[in-house]
């Protein structure tokens, strides 16, 4: 039970990573709005295609994420294509197989839960650290996201979170699990430990000039430098090119005072009274018309409009205190009212203005305008955006150029570095691990590992780095691998013979001492026998509990192995593990002591609260796993195998 939570738990987290990285990168990033459409299917899943542009948008933006989170110590080969290309098509299938569940099944999300959602994105707060709708817009448009689209991806987030949330609190641990389980976690174990130290076998072992020859020749093949090669590269990087390009303060100034929306936060609002006259069954369109002109001629003539709507307003919200709305926002009334209460001077009174619930007078008391961020706070921002500007200009024109020049030019960067004025750069020798920073990108290796680049001499294509950064490669030097001498590897061959040799002595020593303490020797006497040994008896312990009282300190990693050992019957159980440094530790179990069991709520530690909470977690997980596994198996899914790998 205790390994089910450890597992599970384990298992719901690592599911939740692999979606966020996958899945939100792949549906609902913002470059999913901006593809194009693409015939080419790497899977069907009950009719509906997953097309190469996800799959390929999803596996490049996971590549990213590990890179980001990693940064310098990215290692592509501790993350093998094929299993990261398996993990992406995976979550792509369960991420549709989940869409077409909710379709089939009515999920859907209120407009308030959008609003709420969006809310929470501190991308479209404004200056008061707020949602604003204004910024809203102006984030997705820049972007050229349409905005239905994207409220439906929020949406579609929210199902599928009512989805998992539903699954997840359907779960729940029975009262015998709960006394099991408190039963387990406070029984106490009678624990013995014999230490067995490598280093002192170490000490007793030596290597031989003959030995260290013969392993030498029979293990030639383990020391072998790697094949090492050294490249030249040519890169296109948009936000460097951008750097050159000088922007004066005119400049920003001018662009500044043209799109002063980007640089205002909030909304516009209006202090607004008015006067209402309905129309209904009882006042028809034409009387209602005239009773508001009377109305309307009366304040031109100098009425009081606050005395007006006091005496004759329909609108008994508003009429007792003198037509006062407060404060309102464009979009808060019907569009004509809107469009008139927002194009008053202040202080002026509008004409009659029809709305859905009759005739109007509309009168402006206040203007709060929006707060526009000073110019000396986005200057350097703006000039920034200016600069990127001009660089995008020629950007991708350059890229095109580059494109023909490595074909043209197939054996030399020096036609990129005349005409497009890029500086060619040569790395150090590297292996296939990589050269650091873009030459440890698992897409610039494949090209210089490629046979047109390492065999045959050629230049790269432009690899696409981003949107923003492309770069050409070519073998510029390749070292073979060749045979280390012995005194090379002299050190390294001596300590694998080392301990080779101490590990055979140090098994044999464990295996005769397993065999002392089965037949009834104590830990003491085998102790006396031996220096490379340590004897402790620390008696009963639970789980959590390091030592007893007068005893030192026991290994977590001891300790949690004598839990997992099963239950002594008449004699101890004995057990071997491996230590850290090459030690080994013989546990053995004498006995075991059942829990006493309290009142939880009362007088048991937080700890137990919390692991019973792990408990009903990793019942949730399975929950949800198994759940997955249902639709997953009632689901017509075909994998394309050539488009996947691809």
């Amino acid at each position: 039970m205790m390994q089910l939570i450890r597992d599970k738990a384990q298992g719901i987290f690592v599911w939740l990573i692999v979606a966020f990285i996958i899945i939100a990168f792949a549906t609902f990033g913002l470059s999913s709005y901006l593809s194009g459409p693409s015939t080419a299917a790497v899977a069907i899943v009950n009719g509906d295609d997953i097309l190469t542009t996800e799959y390929d948008r999803a596996y490049q933006n996971f590549q990213q994420r590990l890179q980001q989170q990693q940064g310098e110590n990215y290692q592509p080969n501790l993350f093998p294509e094929a299993f990261v290309r398996q993990q992406v098509i995976n979550s792509l299938i369960t991420d549709l197989i989940f869409e077409q569940y909710l379709q089939e099944q009515d999920f859907s999300a209120s407009l308030g839960q959008v609003q709420a959602e969006l809310a929470k994105q501190q991308v479209f707060n404004g200056e008061n650290k707020l949602f604003s709708k204004v910024r809203y817009r102006e984030v997705l448009k820049q972007q050229s996201i349409n905005v239905e689209l994207y409220e439906n991806s929020v949406k579609k987030q929210i199902v599928q979170q009512q989805l998992y949330s539903g699954l997840q609190d359907s779960a729940f641990v029975l009262e015998a699990d709960v006394e099991k389980f408190k039963n387990l976690k406070k029984q106490q174990r009678d624990i013995g430990v014999l230490r067995v130290s490598n280093a002192k076998f170490k000490s007793d072992v030596k290597v031989t000039d003959k030995e260290q020859e013969e392993y030498y020749k029979t293990h030639t093949a383990e020391f072998m430098t790697p094949e090492m090669v050294s490249v030249e590269y040519a890169e296109l990087d948009l936000e460097k090119l951008a750097l050159s390009f000088i922007i004066t303060d005119d400049e920003a100034k001018k662009y500044y005072n043209d799109n002063t929306k980007l640089y205002s936060s909030g909304t516009e609002r209006r202090k607004i009274r008015h006067i209402l006259i309905n129309v209904n069954k009882k006042t028809d369109d034409a009387t209602a018309k005239k009773q508001i002109m009377d109305l309307y001629q009366q304040i031109v003539a100098g009425a009081e409009f606050e005395v007006i709507a006091k005496k004759s307003s329909q609108d008994l919200g508003s009429s007792k205190k003198g037509g006062d709305l407060g404060l309102v926002s464009k979009g808060d009334n019907d569009k004509s009212f809107d469009e008139a209460a927002f194009s008053l001077e202040k202080n002026k009174v509008s004409q009659p203005v029809r709305s859905r619930f009759g005739y109007h007078l509309i009168k402006v008391d206040d203007i709060k305008p929006v707060q526009l961020t000073a110019f000396d706070k986005v200057k350097e921002k703006i000039k920034s955006e200016l600069q990127k500007n001009k660089a995008e200009d020629g950007f991708f024109k350059d890229v095109d150029r580059m494109d023909q020049l490595a074909y043209d030019s197939s054996t030399t960067l020096a036609p990129m570095k005349d005409e497009l004025n890029i500086k060619i750069k040569t790395s150090k020798l590297f292996s296939r691990s990589g050269g650091g920073g873009i030459l440890s990108d698992k897409r610039v290796l494949d090209q210089i590992f490629s046979d047109d680049v390492l065999n045959q001499g050629r230049n790269s294509t432009p690899i696409e780095l981003s949107d923003s950064q492309y770069v050409v490669v070519r073998l510029a030097k390749r070292e073979a691998s060749k045979q280390k001498s012995l005194e090379d590897v002299k050190t390294v061959i001596n300590t694998r013979l080392l301990n080779e040799k101490a590990n055979a002595v140090m098994a044999k020593f464990v295996s005769t001492a397993v065999d002392k303490l089965s037949s009834g020797i104590v830990g003491d006497d085998i102790v006396s026998d031996s220096k490379n040994t340590t004897w402790t008896r620390f008696g009963y312990l639970s789980r959590t509990q390091l030592s007893a009282s007068d005893k030192s300190a026991i290994d977590a990693v001891v300790r949690n192995k004598a839990f997992n050992m099963s239950r002594p019957n008449k004699k101890p159980v004995i057990e071997t593990i491996n230590m850290t440094g090459g030690d080994k530790a013989i546990v053995v179990v004498f006995g075991v002591k059942a829990g006493v069991v309290s009142d939880t709520s009362k007088t048991e530690p937080a700890a137990i609260s919390n692991e019973l909470r792990g408990l009903t977690a990793a019942n949730s997980a399975t929950e949800l796993d198994g759940f997955i596994a249902f639709i997953r198996e009632k689901s017509d899914i075909k994998i394309i195998k050539q488009a996947a790998e691809q």
